[in-house]
Formats: C-alpha cells, sequence, structure tokens
C-alpha cells in the first residue's frame, strides 16, 4: 500500500524544478513525506503528516499533495513539459504571461520622474491572454490553460488582421490589451516594449467594440497627474513599465521591468464554507508549510452567486492583523485561475507593527 512519485516541471526555461512524495508505513500507521528543489540541486524535505495517520487519511494527505502540485504543471515525465501526462494536457496551452512585483509609495515618485518608463492603469479585472489563430480565438488563462471568452469579445477579437497573441485584462465582456506577445507569425517577445505597445496599437483598430489599448503614460507631468486622479477615483493602482525591455514570461525574485503599486490590497483566499444562512461566506490563506488558516468572512453581493467551499476567490481589503485576519474585506469575484499556492498569508499586507505568523 505504499506509494511514491516523482514530479517534474521545466518553464520556459526559467524554472527547472523536481518534487518527490512518498505515502510510507510506520509506527503501525502511514506517513506523507515530500523532497523538492532545484532539478539536480540539494533538496528541501518535509512532512505532511506530523504523526502517523490510519492508511484512508494518509492516502487522501498523499492523493491531495499530488493532484496539487500536477495541478501546477508538474508532470511524471522527466522532460518537465507542463501537464504532460496528466488530464490537463489537452488544455494547456504553453503561452504563460509576464508577471509583476510590486513596489511601495516611496518607489513611485522615482518612476513617475523616470523617462525609461511608461505608467498605465492597473485595472480591477482578470489576467487574461487570447491568441488568435485563422479564424478560432481562444483564451488563456495566467497559468496557460485555455479558458472560456464573451461570445462578443471573440468576435471581435477575429477582426484583428493577421495571427496574433494579445496580453490584457478581461472586465466582463470588454478588454483592455496592453501586449502584444506574436504578430502575423513573428515572435515579438524580444522587441522592446515600447516596439511591441506600437504593433499593438496599430493591430486594434480604433472601431473595436469590446477591445481597446490600455492608456500609456510618458511623461513625468503625464504620469503625474494620471496617478494623482485615477487615486483619487479609487481605481485598483497602476502599472510602471520600462519602455526597452524584452516579454519574459513568468515572476522576477525581485524587481523586474514591470511593477505594480495598488492604492488598496487584494489577495486570493480559499473559501471553507457558507455563514449559516447569511449571504457571507468563510475564508482561508495558507501558511509557509501548507497548513490551512482561517483568516475571515466576506459579504457575497445580491447579484453574484455565492461561491462554494473549496473555491478560490479574490476579496479587496484594507490590511491585515498578525495571523492573517482581514480587516474589512470585499468580494470581487471567482478565481479560476489560482490555487493554494496564491494564497499565502506571508503575502498579506500587515498592518504597521503586525507581522504574519511564523
Amino acid at each position: 500500500m505504499e506509494e511514491k512519485v516523482s514530479l517534474y516541471f521545466c518553464d520556459n526555461g526559467s524554472s527547472n524544478k523536481e518534487y518527490h512524495a512518498q505515502l510510507i508505513s510506520e509506527e503501525g500507521g502511514f506517513k506523507v513525506n515530500f523532497q523538492y528543489g532545484r532539478r539536480g540541486g540539494p533538496l528541501q524535505s518535509g512532512t505532511k503528516t506530523a504523526s502517523p495517520l490510519p492508511y484512508d487519511k494518509a492516502k487522501k494527505v498523499y492523493d491531495k499533495l499530488v493532484a496539487e502540485k500536477t495541478g501546477k504543471g508538474y508532470t511524471p515525465g522527466e522532460s518537465g513539459a507542463a501537464y504532460q501526462g496528466t488530464t490537463k494536457e489537452a488544455s494547456y496551452t504553453g503561452v504563460l504571461p509576464q508577471l509583476l512585483n510590486s513596489i511601495d509609495e516611496a518607489d513611485v515618485e522615482r518612476l513617475i520622474n523616470d523617462p525609461a518608463y511608461g505608467m498605465q492603469e492597473k485595472s480591477d479585472g482578470e489576467r487574461v491572454l487570447f491568441r488568435r489563430t485563422g479564424l478560432a480565438v481562444t483564451g488563456i488563462n495566467k497559468k496557460g490553460m485555455e479558458r472560456p471568452l464573451p461570445e462578443l469579445l471573440v468576435a471581435d477579437a477575429a477582426k484583428i488582421e493577421g495571427d496574433c497573441i494579445i496580453d490584457g485584462e478581461l472586465l466582463g465582456a470588454a478588454y483592455i490589451a496592453f501586449d502584444i506577445l506574436e504578430h502575423g507569425g513573428e515572435d515579438l517577445r524580444c522587441r522592446p516594449y515600447q516596439y511591441r505597445l506600437a504593433i499593438l496599437r496599430s493591430v486594434i483598430a480604433k472601431e473595436s467594440a469590446f477591445i481597446r489599448v490600455c492608456e500609456t503614460y510618458f511623461t513625468a507631468e503625464e504620469k503625474r497627474k494620471a496617478f494623482a486622479a485615477l487615486r483619487a477615483a479609487k481605481r485598483e493602482g497602476v502599472v510602471f513599465k520600462w519602455l526597452n525591455a524584452p516579454y519574459e514570461a513568468g515572476r522576477p525574485n525581485s524587481g523586474g521591468p514591470q511593477l505594480k503599486f495598488k492604492f488598496y490590497e487584494t489577495a486570493t483566499v480559499q473559501v471553507v464554507g457558507a455563514n449559516g444562512g447569511k449571504r457571507s461566506v468563510r475564508f482561508q490563506g495558507f501558511d509557509d508549510r501548507g497548513r490551512p488558516v482561517e483568516i475571515g468572512s466576506v459579504t457575497i453581493p445580491p447579484n453574484s452567486e455565492i461561491p462554494q467551499s473549496g473555491d478560490f476567490i479574490e476579496v479587496r481589503y484594507l490590511y491585515a492583523y498578525r495571523g492573517g485576519s482581514l480587516y474589512q474585506p470585499t468580494y470581487l469575484g471567482r478565481r479560476d485561475d489560482q490555487n493554494e499556492s496564491d494564497c499565502l498569508i506571508s503575502k498579506l499586507k500587515y498592518k504597521s507593527g503586525e507581522l504574519a505568523a511564523a
């Protein structure tokens, strides 16, 4: 009844990782152990079971762990090609977005004054890319998986001249485009952002009903004025983009050519369950060891379907208290492109003087 698995993940050359898990008998019960790290390097190890469990309980822990890793793109094949050999293989596109790191307000003035950086609004939407091949238009989420698009957006995207891959944010049926990765058979990722932006503007027709190119501010005066107006309007935030940077999938360990500053905080959390007969749900995050930590409740607006236990949702909040409890959370919507690793309480913004629980 013992089991073991070795999983691998290789992502466009930027990540090359391995993960090993074992379900082993010990002291009259079963434990679930794991090891992980960069391929060929020293591995960190741990256990999901502090003490031996009955087989059926340990098996559930083991199966959940393996499902979680394969859901993130780890595969049994040593090539590490994402989702290879899993049920998600057919839906994986291999197209991954460039992700942003956050900055503090102390960095904002420097970037406003730096002519090497443009500034755009960070819209309160869902990060979605789409690929047009012939008349077929495919939506892609931030994990590289196919996802459905609104029919009106698909019809609009089909009018674009030439095959392309476009990056942007989806707000209902509207789409805010801010980058283009490929067009007419040319891979544009190595080109400077300012060049890609010019191509994007030429590709998206002004008469497009559901797709528009994100407004970009270049001079210090333009950036400062737009920043003040967006903050006063209580919009989500801004993104500063290095105009000479190529497009590189994934998130840098720190810094990077695209940096976001949010006027308020948001977090992805997992629903634990409903609060009785009320239109509210309890939610949890996870500590750095993967242990769940319940961190609050949020009211679901009347025009939104109540999410179910296990769903991932996005909430807005002012700050977090020690242990992760969120102050004044507001429901923003479901997230189908997130998982437990996106719900770490260590990523929360804590009230001055507060720290994440160890």
